[in-house]
């Protein structure tokens, strides 16, 4: 197991020259080529909470999220699927931890300081996560449950075609498409 109580270890908001960090995590845990530098830095640029874990300097993990202020404001495609949005809605985009690190607590640290900014920084009473719950590191299903999420819907082939459109591979799939579900997690 992984000494977390090591030096310069923590939680950290993200700041734009760190965002070359999160391209080898993102490419291990989510697929080569999912996110690109480009997207990290509009999503950081456009006003979203970044959020990043570090062991002896090491970016090991991090999380990023969105507040939606107004109706319209969030393209996700699942959006028309949801019966009753509040807004502000605050969208947990993705937490990642590197593998070597993962089972220690980092993402769950990770999303525990994400909801405390998005309820009480942001306001936002609703929070959305939709998750890869068919990753093999998938840990959270539980943890979610605990915290009062709830599912609210399973969209299957949900990446086929952003994969086939990116060309990214999928840890699980490989090449595209991408035949993973995301399943959202809404806490009221």
């Amino acid at each position: 197991m992984l000494n977390i109580m090591q030096k310069s270890t923590g939680i950290e908001l993200l700041q734009m020259g760190e965002l070359i960090h999160l391209i080898p995590i993102a490419d291990v845990c989510f697929g080569t080529g999912y996110f690109k530098l480009y997207q990290f830095t509009r999503f950081l640029s456009e006003g979203s909470l970044g959020l990043i874990y570090r062991v002896d300097e090491k970016v090991v993990g991090y999380c990023l999220a969105t507040v939606f202020e107004k109706t319209g404001d969030c393209k996700e495609a699942y959006v028309s699927e949801i019966k009753e949005i509040t807004y502000p809605l605050g969208l947990i985009k993705n937490i990642a931890v590197l593998p070597e690190y993962q089972n220690n607590g980092i993402g769950n640290r990770l999303l525990d300081a994400v909801i405390h900014k998005l309820n009480f920084k942001f306001g936002c009473k609703i929070l959305h996560y939709p998750a890869w719950t068919e990753s093999k590191n998938y840990e959270f299903t539980k943890k979610l449950r605990r915290l009062g999420f709830t599912v609210q819907g399973v969209f299957p082939d949900y990446w086929a075609k952003d994969s086939l459109e990116k060309n990214y591979h999928c840890q699980r799939c490989g090449t595209p498409p991408c035949s993973c579900s995301l399943t959202l997690f809404v806490k009221n």
